[in-house]
């Protein structure tokens, strides 16, 4: 509010490659009136969490340096650890998780990513070109952090629950003991 204030309310909009999400939201940049990327701000502050939204990834790289800023000088909401794992889920919504992944598969859906606990990741046909730097096949039995919307799925024989990676910005391998 303070940064719309400050800019009198003159904003200006930067339309994503695609212009809405599947839900019917704008997908778009916010500037102030002195060229400000509000998002930047935000992920400076440590007031908000990367995401990539494929094809809507002119910014990502960007926003991906300042968000480490952030966490490496423990702004806002990196002050402490808020990622959760597989197993701590308990209900469709946006989470920061971080465990170990037990398998990779590639079939027509993609590519999967199982994680213990009951999370499968899953990078679509069309976001695998991407992740092919990511050498996702070697991450088995890595410790991986990850972000973005997590839904329940209630298909017998799978993972409860699904999180779509879109780029690999959202994906960091974090070795870490201590799970």
């Amino acid at each position: 509010e303070q940064w719309v204030r400050a800019s009198g309310g003159d904003l200006r909009l930067l339309p994503g490659v695609e212009r809405r999400d599947g839900h019917g939201r704008e997908l778009a940049h916010l500037y102030d009136r002195r060229g400000r990327n509000l998002a930047a701000l935000l992920l400076a502050e440590g007031l908000a969490f990367q995401v990539a939204v494929a094809p809507n990834l002119r910014l990502v790289d960007c926003h991906r340096r300042v968000e480490v800023d952030a966490r490496e000088a423990r702004r806002g909401l990196w002050r402490e650890d808020r990622h959760v794992t597989p197993g701590q889920l308990t209900r469709s919504g946006f989470a920061q998780v971080r465990g170990r992944v037990e398998r990779v598969e590639r079939n027509a859906g993609g590519v999967w990513l199982e994680l213990e606990g009951g999370l499968a990741l899953r990078v679509a046909p069309r976001h695998v070109r991407a992740f092919v730097a990511a050498e996702l096949p070697a991450l088995v039995g890595r410790v991986i952090e990850t972000r973005g919307w997590v839904v329940e799925r209630r298909e017998k024989g799978r993972s409860r629950w699904l999180l779509a990676l879109e780029h690999p910005a959202l994906l960091q391998v974090r070795d870490a003991p201590g799970l």
